[in-house]
C-alpha cells in the first residue's frame, strides 16, 4: 500500500516538475519557422490542379505565415501574437492570456471572444513544436517555432 502511495507520489512530483520546465522554456518569443500543414497542402490535390493566380495567392499566404507568425509569451500567463487575417492578408499583434495544463497551451484572446488550444510536441531552449486542437481533437499538423534572438 505504501508503495503505491509513493509511486503515486513520485510521478505527480515528477510532472510538477516538467510541467515548471516547460512553463520556464516556454516564456520567450517564438518565431514560426515550418508549418508542416503548408506542406501538406502544397502535396494536393487541390493545389496541383489549381490555377496559376490561386496557387500563387495561396504561395503568398503561406509565405506570409512564416514570416510574420510570432508567439511572444510572457510572464504571468501574458502573450501577444502576430497573426494574419485571411480575407486581407492584414497582419496583426493579438493580445491574450495563457494557461499551460500538463502538455496543453489554451490561449484566450483579451480583445475579442477567441481561443485556441495547442499541444506541445517538444520544446527545448531553441525550438518549440505545437500541434492545433481543433474541437478537441489533436491535429497532425505541426508548427515548429523557434526561439528569437533577444
Amino acid at each position: 500500500m505504501w508503495k503505491q502511495l509513493l509511486s503515486i507520489l513520485i510521478i505527480c512530483l515528477s510532472l510538477t516538475t516538467v510541467k515548471a520546465q516547460n512553463k520556464e522554456l516556454l516564456i520567450s518569443n517564438w518565431d514560426l519557422v515550418h508549418y508542416t500543414t503548408i506542406d501538406d497542402l502544397k502535396k494536393s490535390q487541390q493545389y496541383a490542379t489549381a490555377e496559376p493566380f490561386v496557387k500563387e495567392m495561396m504561395d503568398q499566404q503561406f509565405a506570409m505565415v512564416l514570416q510574420y507568425t510570432e508567439y511572444r509569451f510572457q510572464e504571468e500567463g501574458k502573450m501577444e501574437y502576430v497573426d494574419i487575417i485571411p480575407q486581407d492578408m492584414t497582419v496583426v499583434t493579438r493580445n491574450a492570456t495563457w494557461e499551460l495544463t500538463n502538455d496543453t497551451i489554451l490561449i484566450k484572446e483579451t480583445d475579442r471572444s477567441y481561443e485556441r488550444k495547442a499541444l506541445i510536441r517538444s520544446i527545448s531552449k531553441d525550438s518549440l513544436v505545437l500541434s492545433p486542437i481543433i474541437e478537441g481533437t489533436v491535429g497532425s499538423g505541426k508548427l515548429v517555432f523557434k526561439r528569437k534572438s533577444e
